[in-house]
């Protein structure tokens, strides 16, 4: 297996999906409450920090445990009604300079960040959209207002996904988050990478392709494979990974349920990986650069030349391409199909060619070595007779003398 790199300088390229969520995923519907509810981030899932089992968790507020249960207890449409809705989120969209239309926007829940938006989600094989251009303020801006909220989270701001338009996002796993009072630039470098299935080493997988499975990337993969662990060992699975939800959810209020899942999380990372879930086949990475400036300055909020403080509950976002320039990876096999036949044909050929030459040539030379070994004979019998002429002459000259 060998991989080529190809960098390629494109007029347009297709501009990638942006998902945004608020990193605090309920909003503040009683103006008298302002609890903090701290909730400490985990990358699987953040069930773990609201139980206690054999004293090697902490423990969070009973109003933690109460929040986030109740949370977990509502259905899709009660988390929708307790979340933030997209368009208080996106107080302004542009894009390439033009304002944005609701066509571009599609929504997707996610357990803990709540209600979230995707920008420029490829649907039923509709066109993405693409820029011509690079910079600041050649792609698009985004200006995001958080609201006020409760604090299920001990950060403020919003989680931002840059992926591709066919992916789906996953907060959980991927992007970064970015803090309000400020505008955040992202500048993006696209590389796509082609791997290759088995029986080659990477033994890639197209999730998309998969019929019969509702995982669409490696995440989910390994998710629904602790799933099925969680299943095995404690008869019912965590509510908040999503996938497989079609099995017995655990009780969010058992304490030996809960401790149950933590177990199986334990075991599965003190032990070899027995999760198959191998890398996509196609994978597009944006090479996401950060920087940040104060947002809004003092010149834009200045009023009656008296300087307002910003909202600390606001941002803004702009992404944009800083070169058109494509990078591909792509693996291929060594030989190809017709490629392997002809190179064994040809090494088949070459050594029989040998074969039959070296038996031609080897008959060719017996007559040629016999008579030379026959010559050598001769030659060396007479000179042994000569050997023994000259001795008989010389004793016969002794014997004169």
């Amino acid at each position: 297996m060998v991989t080529t790199l190809n960098i390629e300088q494109e007029k347009s390229s297709e501009f990638p999906a942006v998902s945004i969520c608020n990193i605090n995923r309920k909003k503040n519907l009683f103006k008298k409450l302002h609890d903090k509810i701290y909730g400490a981030p985990l990358l699987i899932s953040e069930r773990r920090s609201i139980f206690q089992c054999n004293d090697k968790q902490i423990i969070n507020s009973a109003t933690a445990q109460k929040s986030l249960i109740d949370y977990y207890r509502l259905s899709a449409k009660g988390r929708y009604a307790a979340g933030h809705r997209h368009l208080e989120l996106i107080q302004k969209c542009v894009f390439r300079d033009h304002p944005c239309r609701d066509h571009y926007f599609t929504l997707f829940q996610n357990f803990r960040y709540g209600n979230c938006v995707t920008f420029n989600k490829r649907i039923q094989n509709t066109t993405a959209l693409s820029v011509s251009e690079t910079g600041p303020g050649s792609g698009l801006i985004l200006e995001l207002y958080l609201e006020e909220f409760l604090y299920t989270s001990h950060i403020v701001g919003a989680r931002v996904i840059i992926h591709d338009p066919d992916s789906t996002p996953s907060p959980e796993d991927e992007g970064f988050n970015i803090s309000p009072g400020y505008e955040t630039f992202v500048s993006l470098k696209k590389t796509t990478t082609y791997r290759l299935p088995a029986p080659f080493r990477d033994k890639c997988v197209d999730y998309r392709e998969c019929k019969g499975f509702s995982i669409s990337n490696k995440n989910e993969c390994v998710r629904a494979c602790i799933q099925v662990q969680n299943y095995e060992k404690c008869n019912c699975t965590d509510k908040t990974l999503v996938v497989m939800s079609d099995l017995t959810p655990c009780n969010m209020s058992n304490d030996a349920e809960m401790c149950c899942l933590n177990d199986v999380i334990d075991n599965l990372a003190n032990i070899k990986p027995i999760c198959d879930c191998p890398q996509p086949c196609r994978f597009v990475n944006f090479n996401e650069k950060l920087s940040m400036a104060i947002w809004p300055s003092k010149a834009l909020v200045r009023k009656e030349e008296k300087y307002i403080a910003p909202d600390k509950d606001i941002l803004r976002l702009n992404v944009f391409y800083s070169t058109l320039e494509r990078t591909t990876y792509t693996q291929k096999p060594m030989f190809e199909k017709y490629e392997l036949l002809s190179f064994l044909g040809c090494e088949l050929g070459l050594w029989l060619g040998l074969s039959l030459i070296a038996v031609f040539e080897f008959i060719e030379k017996i007559p040629s070595v016999s008579k030379k070994a026959f010559t050598n004979i001769n030659l060396k019998r007479s000179r042994k007779k000569v050997t023994q002429q000259n001795i008989l002459f010389q004793n016969y000259v002794g014997f004169k003398k």
